[in-house]
């Protein structure tokens, strides 16, 4: 009997979870997203500089992603990942005007997602167990925007396409054989987008970044 139980506490220590980080993959997590969209106005007119505002966005958000890794020499791993993010992040600002915040125009910005495409390369940690990479690529935000006038009043809504570049970096840890848990922390930095906002008869000019944080299961096929 004795050695029936020793022999069973040796092959559970000795069993290790399955670190095959290779093949395809899902992953689902909640997050913490932050940033800033900050605008500048030129009249349309003659393009002359007329006010900014300055929005701090946050929100909780929801992402999915997937995605297919290849392992090219002992413990490096080289991928491709497609994610989504679903958000609220938004924020209302008056612009300003001369230093000074002016009470009749007020603009209105809602992230909505975002999307990427990213290529991703990895190395296997903790006795293979973990795997630390870093991802970079091509992203779009989905972003709605309101102007309003006070003096009309007068409001006016738009929906624009912000485009950008994403870097994120994140480690997985095997907690079953096809199941991990992961963290990843992401900067994305986006190109101005211009704006016609009509009903100020001007263009806006909206600079907007974005970072975040974020906890979910990945599951590899």
């Amino acid at each position: 009997m004795k050695n029936i139980v020793f022999t069973t506490i040796m092959l559970l220590s000795t069993t290790a979870i399955a670190s095959d980080f290779t093949g395809p993959y899902v992953t689902g997590a909640v997050g913490y997203v932050y940033g800033f969209n900050n605008g500048k106005e030129k009249f349309a007119s003659n393009g002359q500089d007329s006010a900014s505002q300055k929005m701090n966005l946050t929100d909780f958000n929801w992402a999915t992603s997937a995605g297919y890794n290849w392992e090219v020499s002992d413990g490096v791993l080289l991928g491709g990942e497609a994610t989504f993010d679903w958000m609220t992040a938004s924020d209302t600002a008056n612009q300003k005007l001369n230093q000074l915040y002016s009470q009749q125009w007020v603009v209105y910005s809602d992230v909505v997602y975002t999307t990427s495409v990213r290529a991703k390369v990895g190395k296997k940690v903790f006795d293979d167990q973990g795997l630390l990479y870093v991802s970079a690529g091509p992203t779009i935000a989905k972003v709605k925007y309101g102007f309003l006038d006070l003096t009309g009043p007068q409001s006016e809504e738009k929906s624009t396409t912000h485009k950008g570049v994403v870097g994120a970096v994140g480690l997985k840890y095997k907690v079953y054989d096809n199941l991990s848990l992961f963290s990843e922390v992401s900067w994305t930095k986006f190109a101005r987008e211009s704006i016609d906002a009509q009903v100020w008869g001007k263009i806006q000019y909206q600079s907007l970044s974005l970072g975040g944080a974020k906890i979910g299961l990945s599951y590899d096929f």
